[in-house]
């Protein structure tokens, strides 16, 4: 059965065909999931953009910090060493200029974080849908013989589900390791010995 629902693109094997574990059986082609997966490209790529234009707020916003900390400090210090010679409002207007540039460092910090985290969905986007178009690839899951058929190239294979149990691209005989189950009536049980 297949994993997700898509057109057999490529089938590699045929009735009678001996297939190894792990061996490849069929290509599917999902055109919705290719587009999916350049659209989680695309995101990863402005993800990646986002944090790059957030690093450069965030040094902007500290150049601008360390300038107002830099001139508030410098006033804060001229009106304790001679008192009067600057008008408070000069240092009050400092202090706020400070204040405001110190926020806007955190405001730019939060802004990376949220850029860092975007980029975090968009991986892990990217990673899930990238799982599911690997299952495009069907593969042997034992060593065996195909037996039957049931799909071929430019067939749509749906996913193999409970209600899709009846779709699947193929038979595989497992006949390295057969099994025998044989009835045994009761009154012989207690007679029989494993190794016999």
């Amino acid at each position: 059965y297949a994993k997700v629902s898509g057109y057999i693109q490529k089938l590699y094997v045929d009735w009678g065909s001996h297939v190894k574990q792990g061996d490849l059986l069929a290509v599917l082609e999902i055109p919705e999931l290719e587009q999916q997966l350049r659209q989680d490209e695309a995101a990863v790529h402005k993800s990646e953009q986002d944090i790059a234009r957030a690093r450069e707020a965030l040094a902007q916003a500290k150049s601008t910090y360390d300038v107002s900390h830099l001139n508030y400090s410098r006033l804060a210090d001229v009106q304790k060493t001679q008192p009067g010679l600057v008008a408070q409002e000069e240092i009050d207007e400092a202090h706020g200029k400070d204040l405001e540039a110190s926020a806007g460092v955190s405001g730019a910090n939060d802004a990376l974080g949220a850029a860092q985290q975007s980029l975090l969905e968009s991986q892990a986007a990217q990673a899930k849908d990238k799982a599911m178009y690997g299952y495009a690839r069907i593969t042997a899951p034992f060593n065996g013989t195909i037996t039957e058929i049931y799909a071929y190239t430019g067939a749509l294979l749906p996913a193999g589900t409970a209600a899709n149990k009846g779709s699947a691209l193929c038979r595989i005989s497992q006949i390295d390791l057969l099994r025998l189950v044989i009835p045994v009536p009761e009154q012989a049980v207690p007679d029989i010995h494993q190794g016999q």
